[in-house]
């Protein structure tokens, strides 16, 4: 009976072995070719050789083993992974750390706004739009000009630094992410789609969650709005606070997945165990002119594993998130992962950096850093029936980042026994807020001034309070100010019933956004769509490259042949992704790409780029004719004095 109820569990077992094996023999096939089914490169990829197909295949049949690895190990562990989900989505943390999040992600939106380069794009002729995937029905008929670019630009920066301060904050990020869809997206209809969709996916995600309630300046209203209820206290640790980061997670680990995956499902082992990734390196060398100092190119000890390296920790991360553990090594993987592509191959991926930030707990490291600053504890004595008191108390407390104040009502006798504050002056402390740190005592003004240095929002005029004439007009203000205080005896008035509705309707809002914006990318992702906005497929890089790439060459040549310099003009009118993006749609011709119709063929995009190249050129007037080259390049760095390859005319234009 007991072997009965026991075979599903051993025949379970017994599945998660032979299919770990298969994994194993599938991969180990693959790797043992090597021996006897040699690489061969073309000029621009791998060749389609046997020996190539082989492996793809066996990669292909390794990963689906994984896969179904994966799936039992989740089913037979059925309790084990149910918890470890339910711990993930049901976890709380302190709001400081989603406001921290908030501010940094904001600021580097603020940041990465670059209205010069989309004001020079919106003067580009509707000829060289070039439609992201699924947009090309609308990109014809969106309004793009100079003046409505550049209100854009300025309103996408005041909603973003008005979410920033927390100023209004869920309203300020709507509109950052209704705004910045059109604002971030002229940049993508130019023939390069930049892969900063994820600026536009976590503002949304902090719109639908409570960022603003700490450290901003609407959680200064919701503190007055408290204290005039009676309660001083910030709000406590939540999962309303840490659903939104565990998002950004399950964002960041959307965006690493698919790359991931379609690097080993395309392309198999070769992307790792072949001169690929070299040839990747090469490419971004040769479009930047540039060779970094140390050559990892030299080492394929080095430079193999780094290509593994990077197929694991894409796929993986996603999942490792879900394991505490994990996650403080996968942060600093990935900090590091983008630092090291930065320093080898100049692709900087920094607004995705900074949503590294999501993964520090700032109130447990602000909060140790404060007991080595403070060792000593410090109190704040303050009158809890008066109604300015409160205020300013419930004020200081959603800026008190390294939580060393102890707040203690005056009226309350139980608190000030508890913290040996009884033999204060009873009158004294009801008429003025004291502050204590061992035996030393401040009183009014001198009192906010002392805790002051424990609160960093005010060190900036920390210095200025000790000037006798600021000090002085400061005591006037607090005199008068106390001086017309009244008593207010109210007592807490907030249901918490509706707190609770609210914070609930605000949860589910928030998983529901969250679900939607991640599986809306599912299909992208599967599909390898990477010019599409605002949803897309993250640079994959799964193909294999050669030793050669192809690009234009614009030749003017004045009445007696000579050749005419114009690409300085052509730089300055088109910013450098974009125009590689449209030399890449007019060098392959993708009629399907196209916005201003199906008619529209490689010449007259041709003649659409001369005519901005040559618009504010004083010296187009001395050029006759226009010869637009097919040219194929040399990529690897000790072959670039044998540039060009190849060349072929592709269109003459007569002026």
């Amino acid at each position: 009976m007991q072997i009965q109820q026991n075979l599903p569990k051993i025949l379970n077992e017994r599945v998660l072995w032979i299919t770990a094996l298969l994994t194993a023999l599938c991969l180990a096939a693959g790797l043992v070719s090597y021996f006897f089914l040699p690489v061969e490169f073309g000029s621009t990829t791998i060749a389609n050789n046997f020996g190539h197909q082989f492996r793809l295949a066996f990669s292909r049949t390794g990963f689906v083993f994984l896969f179904i690895y994966l799936l039992l190990l989740a089913t037979h562990n059925r309790e084990w992974s149910q918890q470890i989900f339910s711990n993930f989505f049901n976890a709380v943390t302190h709001p400081l750390n989603l406001a921290v999040f908030r501010i940094f992600f904001f600021a580097a939106l603020c940041q990465w706004i670059d209205l010069g380069t989309t004001l020079r794009l919106s003067r580009l002729p509707t000829e060289l739009r070039v439609a992201p995937f699924g947009l090309e029905w609308l990109t014809p008929i969106i309004p793009i000009n100079e003046p409505l670019a550049r209100f854009a630009c300025y309103l996408l920066f005041l909603a973003s630094f008005a979410a920033l301060i927390g100023l209004f904050t869920s309203i300020s990020a709507w509109v950052t992410v209704i705004v910045g869809v059109y604002a971030l997206g002229i940049p993508q209809l130019y023939g390069n789609v930049g892969h900063y969709h994820h600026l536009i996916w976590i503002a949304a995600i902090l719109a639908a969650s409570r960022c603003g309630d700490y450290f901003s300046c609407d959680a200064v209203f919701a503190a007055w709005k408290r204290a005039d209820q009676g309660v001083v206290a910030p709000p406590a640790a939540s999962q309303a606070y840490a659903l939104p980061l565990r998002f950004v997670w399950l964002v960041i680990g959307s965006v690493y997945f698919f790359p991931g995956v379609r690097k080993f499902w395309i392309s198999g082992l070769d992307w790792v165990f072949t001169d690929n990734f070299r040839y990747h390196l090469y490419r971004k060398w040769l479009e930047n002119h540039w060779v970094p100092g140390f050559r990892v190119d030299n080492y394929p000890a080095l430079f193999m594993p780094m290509a593994l390296s990077a197929i694991l920790f894409e796929a993986a991360f996603i999942f490792l998130v879900f394991l505490p553990r994990f996650r403080p090594w996968i942060a600093l993987i990935g900090f590091s992962f983008h630092s090291a592509v930065e320093f080898i191959m100049r692709i900087s991926f920094w607004t995705l950096q900074v949503c590294y930030v999501s993964f520090v707990n700032w109130y447990g490291l602000l909060k140790w850093v404060g007991l080595r600053l403070y060792p000593k504890d410090m109190y704040v004595v303050y009158n809890g029936n008066d109604k300015l008191f409160r205020r300013a108390i419930a004020t200081i407390r959603v800026f008190d980042l390294f939580d060393r104040i102890t707040y203690v009502n005056a009226l309350d006798k139980t608190a000030l026994a508890a913290h040996n504050l009884t033999w204060l002056d009873s009158g004294g402390i009801l008429a003025d807020v004291h502050t204590v740190v061992s035996q030393s005592t401040w009183k009014g003004f001198a009192a906010y001034r002392a805790l002051s240095f424990r609160v960093p929002i005010f060190w900036p005029i920390l210095p200025l309070l000790y000037i006798l004439p600021v000090l002085a007009v400061c005591d006037r203000i607090y005199c008068t100010m106390t001086g017309s205080r009244t008593c207010d005896l109210r007592q807490t008035t907030s249901n918490p019933d509706d707190f609770r509705a609210n914070q609930a309707w605000r949860s589910r809002t928030l998983v529901m956004l969250s679900t939607f914006l991640i599986f809306v990318n599912v299909p992208f992702g599967i599909a390898g769509i990477k010019s599409a906005w605002p949803f897309a497929c993250y640079p994959t890089f799964e193909v294999i490259l050669g030793a050669q790439r192809q690009t234009l060459e614009i030749v003017p040549l004045g009445a007696s042949g000579e050749i005419i310099n114009l690409n300085q003009t052509l730089k300055q009118e088109i910013p450098f992704n974009s125009y590689r993006g449209m030399v890449r749609h007019i060098l392959t011709d993708s009629e399907e790409s196209l916005v201003v119709g199906k008619d529209m063929g490689q010449e007259d995009r041709l003649k659409a780029l001369w005519q901005v190249a040559t618009r504010n050129s004083d010296q187009s007037n001395e050029i006759v004719t226009v010869q637009f080259y097919r040219v194929t390049l040399w990529s690897p760095p000790e072959k670039w004095k044998e540039n060009p390859a190849s060349r072929e005319l592709l269109f003459e234009l007569q002026v």
